[in-house]
Parts: structure tokens; sequence; C-alpha cells
């Protein structure tokens, strides 16, 4: 009998990052350029919102980052200009990189929106994405590009369904839902719904490139084989618009309403 059938899961989705050694250095640059373009925004626009969602979205994801790799969930092997990194550096590299890269441009796009410059609010930080993502897949397309002969790829990967972690995001989606729809006043209740929406239009954006240099994919695992295999179109586009919406858009929501809640966040002025 199959040692399999005992509700253990018959096979796993992965969101997998083909990378080389070298990405721990250009999550590093992002790094800085996330610092620089809140700087300019905060100077352009004189708000400390984008400071405040800047440091929470990275810590928020840095510890999640972390926790994943504490349960196993995600695999990940980074150096950084040459040197290898701890679990907890790499996890702060990867937070700092990716949350506040895709939070400060949705956040932006909330507020011009809110502010009735509906065109600007979704042309700039769509932008904003663009180049943001272009460097970091184009630097990994051409690191991959010059693999030698004997060398391999990096294979970075999270384990998107596995049963505690799904349960986790549900119960974090729940709270945040709850608290968008019944506990918050109506201006910020309509301000944070277009957080929402334009972080999953900006990821769309960071998917749409990552996918189309080949650096990112969803994979199936399947335990009988043991194999790794790129799922099919239907199946991947399915996943990255559950992992859009679920487990990103609204899982790194608690950054806009932690810095709400601690007033550094408010509703722009009209203009």
């Amino acid at each position: 009998m199959s040692t399999h059938t005992k509700g253990v899961r018959m096979f796993g989705l992965y969101m997998t990052r083909i990378t080389t050694a070298n990405y721990g250095t250009y999550l590093f640059h992002l790094c800085v350029l996330n610092l620089l373009v809140t700087l300019f925004i905060t100077a352009l626009l004189k708000t400390p919102g984008y400071i405040a969602i800047f440091v929470i979205s990275a810590l928020l994801l840095s510890l999640e980052e972390w926790a994943m790799i504490l349960a196993g969930m995600r695999t990940s092997t980074m150096l950084v200009y040459g040197k290898p990194v701890g679990a907890v550096l790499d996890s702060l590299v990867k937070g700092t990189a990716e949350g506040p890269g895709l939070c400060v441009p949705a956040l932006l796009g909330a507020d011009l929106i809110y502010r009735g410059q509906i065109a600007a609010g979704v042309v700039v930080p769509c932008v904003i994405l663009f180049l943001w993502s272009l460097y970091w897949a184009f630097r990994e397309r051409k690191a991959l590009d010059k693999l030698g002969p004997g060398e391999s790829p990096i294979m970075n990967r999270r384990w998107m369904n596995k049963p505690g972690s799904i349960f986790f995001v549900a119960y974090v989606d729940l709270i945040v839902g709850v608290i968008i729809c019944w506990l918050l006043p109506p201006e910020q209740k309509y301000h944070v719904t277009l957080f929402v929406v334009m972080f999953f239009v900006v990821l769309q954006v960071f998917f749409l490139l990552h996918t189309h240099y080949g650096i990112r994919r969803i994979e199936r695992y399947d335990p009988e084989t043991k194999t790794y295999t790129p799922a099919r179109k239907i199946l991947s586009r399915r996943s990255f618009l559950y992992d859009s919406i679920f487990e990103m858009a609204l899982l790194n929501t608690p950054a806009y309403l932690i810095a709400y809640g601690l007033g550094l966040i408010g509703l722009p002025g009209a203009g």
C-alpha cells in the first residue's frame, strides 16, 4: 500500500526562484534603491507615511521569511558580495527588498488615486515596479546565462500548499478583512482598499517580468518520483493569482494597518 494515502499530501506546489549565488547582492542593491525612492517620495509629498510603511513592511516580511525557513517551508542559499549569509540576514535582505519595494509604490498609488489623480496613481507605481523588477530580472537572467559547464542554478523554493501555512494565511486575511470592513472609518476604509488593489496591480508587473525572464515559476513536487516539474500554464496562473491576493496583498496589509494604528499614515489632502 502506498505510504502517501493517510492524510499526507500527494503533491506539493512551490513558488520557485531560479537564481545564482549573486542574487543576494542584487537584492541588497534593491534595498538601497527602496530607501532612496522612499526618501524622495517623502520629501516630495511631505508625509512620514512612506518611511513608516518602509520600516514596518521590511520588519514584518523579514520575520515572515525567517519563520518560513525555520518551518522548513522555504529553502534558501544567499551570498552578498560573494560572502554567505545566515538565515537572519538572508531574511532581512529579502524582507527589506520585497516589502518596501511593493508596499511603498502601492501606498503612493493609493494616495494619488484618493486625491483624484487616477491616471498618475496607476501609471507612476507601475513604472516604479517595472524598473525595479526589470533590474532584478535582468541581472538574474544575465548571471544565469553566464553559468559555465558543471555549474547549476540555485533553486529557492517556497512551499505554497503546506496545510499549517494555509491556515495561518487564512487567519491573517480574516483579521485584515474584519478590520477593513468593520473597524476602520469610511474614508480610511476606502484608502486601505486602494492600497490593497494597487498592491495587487504592481505585483502583476513584478510577476510578469520575472516569469518572462524565466527566473520565477510555479513547480509541482511529486513525492513518488521525488522530482520538481514546472506546473502547467493554467495552474501557474491560478497559483500566481492566489499568491497575489491572499499571500501577498492581504498578508502585507498589516504593515499599513500598524502604521495607521500608530498614527503614521493619514488620509492625503485633496489635490
